[in-house]
């Protein structure tokens, strides 16, 4: 499949969308680009820069004569696709509907009666689609030449009948995504009414209606030709419906988001008759003008300029235009706090006054956020002093000062409703002064709030002589220390007054109140809002004074006198649109987000960057519409490739080149909560940690930044996920170019579609890459990119670069998942060299132990970048096999007997020891490492071989008389690796062998411990440890006498190793010198691999990294 065409059209006061296509410059390419310039970067706006045919001027916007003056200018609305199918049904076909304009095949079904080719005719520059039955439909399809995620359809279509009878007709209907195997789509469904009403919505193909059918606006069918039109995009689905022979309009009829269907699939169109429709049948619809687009930018021209030479003869307009982050990022003013802004919304129609009292310091008045009269202030307020209410800007304490505010005249209702901000020390205030107080029209002409102390409240009114006609006493409201909104609520209850004094603790679920009605009086309208006017409080805090003449929930705020504190970042986002009246859409679970602290004072753009920002997510715009994007982490996880390119084959156009830089790079962040505290994470192990490269890591990469979320328990998440970004190993191939017109590409329907729907932060896949000496898929993110659009000798040239970076962060453990349910690896390596081609590897882990079950086999493996596959995996506890018969002599080498059963593989421990302390100390036997060092006792090892030989133990020195002594022991699952440091003492002439703690330890997997004792005389025999199990106890009286003990103990995974000092308890013999030690070991499993499963062996040394493939990580 290959592009028609670039299409381009601007939105015009009174003519809507006009196609100025044909303007368009073509041999001076379309320029766009999208997201990031690079893979680091923050998301610009996006821009397309084209160049417009003006010969006639009318692009020019002081040309008076100009055929659009006064019509276009800054930020005018511009859209531009990619035409991919046209079918102007010029043609005839007498049964079945034939190929398209373009070349594609339609594929025709359809319900209800004998469905045949018959029910659809192509003649006289339609399409005819004629339905035989009521409950049917009949639809066309493009199953087998167009693939594609985001697309734009549209087609006009006309009802044979001007008067709906009965049931619904559903014309027009549009699908998208129609998997071509099993027919899961989406369907823009279009029903006329028989009231002649026209309502559109989406359905999917199993779930059914996705959202209540909305009725277009101004338009009632009659006949008339109608025009539907219907994007896909992402996670979001529109659609509207218009007259065909009016302007298109600017918004959609119906969005829509939906996760059901992420993948490509077909585009069609369908027509049905409800089961309640008596229009004689059959109802033949006729189908006109379908179109199927690729959406490549929807925004705003900023710069028109016109460009010609002297003569006048060659003139055009270089046209610059960016999407809405642009506009939203100039200029803009911070958005009001969040009670600010949740009063004068909730509320505006019954809103007679109000006073935020947010005025800055300095300020001498209290202004009035509706434009009414300032509150006088007299006496000197604290202003702009108290930030306690994170729903406000900072509010004044009285310090003395009384406030008074004239309230607007209004028409009474009969009811005054009073409410503020108040906290009051917790030391309390005044007795007995008036907090509030209310001037009102009526027979009950003044009502006071008064403050009591301990916290009371009390509400008392007065007759218009001054007379008081109520006094509730003090009620028991506790408001002293406490953040409260006050509410006084009067109703006029035919000759009576309900009144309702209450309080609403920040953060409460529970308000506190009383009530009762005062008898045989009157209110109208409030007339005056006095606060303190006795001036006698200090340290009280009011703010947001408001007056409304409705009724209200006093907890119809709550969320906003929190902050919205608690609410997912995914949600803010989406309202703070809504509230803006700035569309956005998003891709993923918006319930599924960070949940975010308190909503600061910002812009509208900064705070929606605040809620990206919280998620790790991204705020970026839509291709579709004039729009923005919030898209979630978790819809980056596991997800599906959109698009895969076969490297080897051609469909690659430029040379992927790797990027091995540091410039992301991050192995050591903080990160902070805005008001709160912070976590640090650190990669302190590993090739990216941060030991200095000599000790093989990378050194130190630190950075921070700080999170507007609601806990610090999100900080370790946060962290974790940066230095996860910042340690990725994998290739990063910042730019990967493709040309759609490129033969490789422009074959495939499916792989043209795909890059066509390739958006900010989706996966595209690089496979077959061994000419670049890659020997595994290449799997990115696409951060932004870069596209131009041309014709050259009357072909569409059409080139993308994608900006990108790896998607390794983003695989992350799914339950139940064959190959994402296995955590990786943090801390595994090849114990022993892995051979090339050897089936069967050793592998050691510091944190973690792999499952043994048959169940989870085979698990996919990436070890020194060949891909193998465990098809089994042994015991990870050390086990004894046996041990061997020990070997004595006087001043002379010495050779231990083999442990019985030992078999290639397992580890082999040598226990060897001198009589002679200081001065006897065994050598190392060719092929063992030493692994405790004491002198004159010795501990080494090695991994047993075929056919493996007993080695004889000689020592440093001859001493006359001085007794020799070895032993051998085997365990299986057992390493060469310490994971305990070995400890040694000397102990003076004793009876008993004491030995020292061992040093403390919490591995994640078990370890195999081991407590050593030699003394300089015989014995009868040595006591076993308590819960350790002997290896042996040999003792000799060859020359002047020696005994050797070592005793063994399995510590399971997760139990800390304190191992505290002791002593082996010796029977017999005399007192002499002894020395103890102890010493932790790790242990290893044995893989069974399938090599070569990417095209390649080779051997692997020791301390290879062994990791998943892909190696996914816990999610954020």
């Amino acid at each position: 499949m290959t592009a028609l065409g670039v299409t381009s059209e601007i939105y015009l006061d009174g003519l809507g969308w006009v196609d100025n296509t044909d303007d368009v410059k073509l041999a001076t390419k379309v320029t766009i680009t999208g997201g990031r310039s690079n893979e680091g970067g923050q998301v610009a706006p996006s821009n397309c820069s084209l160049t417009l045919v003006d010969p006639d001027g009318r692009y020019v916007l002081d040309n008076p004569l100009g055929q659009y003056y006064g019509l276009i200018g800054r930020n005018t609305p511009q859209r531009v696709a990619v035409l991919l199918v046209r079918d102007t049904f010029s043609r005839t076909v007498a049964a079945g509907m034939g190929n398209t304009d373009s070349g594609q095949t339609w594929v025709l079904t359809g319900s209800g009666g004998t469905v045949a080719n018959a029910n659809w005719a192509v003649g006289g520059g339609v399409c005819t689609m004629s339905q035989p039955t009521v409950s049917g439909n009949r639809q066309a399809v493009l199953k087998t030449s167009t693939l594609i995620r985001d697309v734009d359809v549209q087609c006009d279509v006309t009802l044979p009948v001007s008067n709906v009878l009965g049931g619904d007709l559903e014309p027009g209907n549009l699908i998208v995504r129609q998997n071509p195997v099993t027919d899961e789509h989406y369907l823009c469904r279009v029903v006329v009414t028989a009231a002649e009403q026209v309502t559109v919505t989406w359905r999917h193909s199993s779930a059914g209606q996705l959202a209540t059918p909305v009725t277009v606006a101004g338009l009632t069918h009659s006949g008339q030709t109608l025009r539907v039109r219907a994007q896909a995009e992402g996670n979001t689905l529109r659609a509207k419906v218009w007259a065909a022979a009016s302007p298109e309009p600017y918004d959609w009829t119906i969005t829509v988001h939906d996760e059901r269907i992420v993948t490509a699939g077909a585009v069609g169109v369908r027509n049905g008759v409800a089961s309640a429709n008596t229009n004689p049948l059959p109802i033949v619809f006729t189908i006109d003008n379908f179109l199927m687009r690729s959406m490549r930018f929807a925004g705003e021209i900023s710069a028109w300029s016109p460009r010609w030479d002297l003569s006048g003869n060659d003139a055009t307009v270089e046209v610059d235009a960016s999407g809405l982050l642009r506009r939203l990022g100039q200029g803009q003013p911070q958005l009001k706090s969040p009670l600010y802004r949740g009063i004068t919304t909730a509320a505006r129609s019954s809103l007679q006054a109000y006073w935020p009292c947010e005025d800055s310091n300095g300020s001498t008045s209290i202004a009035s956020a509706l434009g009414g009269p300032s509150m006088v202030v007299y006496g000197s307020p604290r202003f702009a002093t108290n930030d306690d209410f994170v729903c406000s800007q900072p509010l004044p304490e009285m310090n003395g000062s009384a406030w008074f505010g004239d309230v607007p005249a209004y028409e009474g209702t009969g009811v005054v409703q009073l409410r503020f901000l108040m906290r009051v020390p917790a030391s309390g205030s005044v007795d007995d002064r008036i907090i509030a107080r209310m001037g009102i029209g009526g027979t009950a002409s003044l009502w006071e709030l008064v403050y009591m102390t301990g916290g009371g409240l009390k509400l008392k009114a007065y007759n218009p002589s001054g007379t008081p006609i109520l006094d509730t006493g003090t009620v028991g409201f506790n408001v002293n220390g406490k953040l409260l909104r006050v509410s006084v609520e009067l109703d006029q209850n035919g000759a009576d007054v309900d009144w309702r004094m209450s309080v609403l603790e920040v953060g409460s679920t529970v308000g506190g109140f009383t009530s009762g009605t005062l008898a045989g009086v009157l209110v109208d309208r409030c007339l005056q809002v006095q606060i303190c006017p006795q001036q006698a409080m200090t340290d009280v805090v009011i703010g947001h004074v408001s007056l409304e003449s409705e009724l209200t929930s006093l907890f119809t705020l709550d969320d906003e006198l929190a902050a919205h504190t608690g609410e997912t970042a995914g949600r803010r986002a989406i309202r703070l649109a809504a509230e803006e009246a700035q569309p956005l859409s998003y891709v993923g679970n918006p319930d599924n987000t960070q949940r975010m602290g308190p909503q600061g004072i910002g812009t509208f753009l900064g705070l929606l960057q605040s809620c990206a920002k919280a998620e790790r997510g991204t705020l970026g715009e839509a291709r579709g519409h004039n729009e923005l994007v919030f898209r979630s982490r978790a819809s980056l996880y596991n997800a599906a490739a959109v698009a895969t390119l076969n490297l080897s084959a051609g469909q690659v156009s430029n040379a992927p080149e790797q990027a091995p830089d540091d410039q992301l790079t991050v192995n050591d962040f903080v990160a902070k909560r805005a008001g709160g505290s912070s976590y640090r994470v650190i990669r302190e192990t590993g090739p990216m940690s941060v030991l200095p490269p000599q000790q093989g890591g990378i050194g130190r990469y630190d950075s921070s930044d700080e999170f507007d979320v609601e806990h610090d328990a999100q900080l370790p998440q946060l962290a974790g996920a940066a230095v996860n970004e910042g340690t990725q190993r994998r290739g990063r191939y910042p730019r990967i170019s493709v040309r759609l017109h490129h033969p490789t590409i422009a074959s495939s329907y499916q792989l043209h579609g795909s890059l066509l729907s390739v958006g900010l932060d989706d996966r595209v896949v690089m496979v077959n890459n061994t000419r670049i000496h890659v020997y595994d898929d290449i799997e990115q993110i696409t951060r932004g990119w870069t596209e131009s659009i041309g014709h050259v000798v009357g072909d569409v040239e059409h080139d993308i670069t994608f900006n990108c970076s790896p998607a390794a962060p983003y695989n992350v453990v799914k339950l139940d998942d064959t190959v994402l349910g296995k955590l990786d690896s943090s801390s595994s390596t090849l114990d022993r060299a892995l051979g090339a081609g050897v089936t069967s590897a050793w592998v050691v882990s510091q944190r973690e132990k792999w499952t043994t079950a048959p169940a989870q086999m085979p698990i996919p493996l990436a070890i020194g970048g060949e891909r193998v596959t465990a098809t089994a995996i042994g015991s990870a506890t050390p086990a004894l096999v046996s041990v061997g018969t020990a070997a004595h002599a006087d001043n002379a080498p010495v050779t231990p007997g083999l442990p019985a059963g030992l078999a290639a593989g397992q580890l082999l421990l040598l226990f060897a020891a001198g009589r002679a302390s200081g001065s006897l100390e065994p050598n190392i036997p060719a092929g063992y490492s030493l692994l405790l060092d004491a002198s004159n006792m010795r501990l080494m090892g090695k991994y047993a071989e075929a056919g493996e030989v007993a080695p004889q133990v000689t020592f440093t020195a001859s001493v006359a008389g001085s007794t020799c002594s070895a032993q051998l022991a085997a365990f299986t699952n057992t390493s060469l690796q310490i994971a305990v440091p070995g400890v040694t003492q000397l102990n003076g002439s004793a009876q008993n062998i004491a030995y020292p703690a061992a040093q403390v330890a919490m591995p994640s997997v078990a370890t195999l411990m081991i407590v050593l004792g030699w003394k300089q005389d015989d014995w009868t025999s040595v006591a076993t440890i308590g819960g350790y199990t002997e290896l042996g106890e040999p003792f000799s009286t060859l020359g002047n006498d020696q005994g050797i003990v070592w005793d063994f103990l399995v510590v399971d995974p997760d139990r800390p190793i304190t191992n505290p000092a002791g002593s082996f308890v010796v029977t017999g013999g005399a007192a002499a010198i002894s020395r103890g030690a102890v010493i932790g070991l790790r242990t290893v499993q044995q893989f069974t691999l399938t090599r070569s499963v990417n095209g390649f062996t080779k051997a692997h040394a020791a301390g290879t990294e062994v990791h998943t493939h892909p190696g996914a990580v816990i999610a954020l």
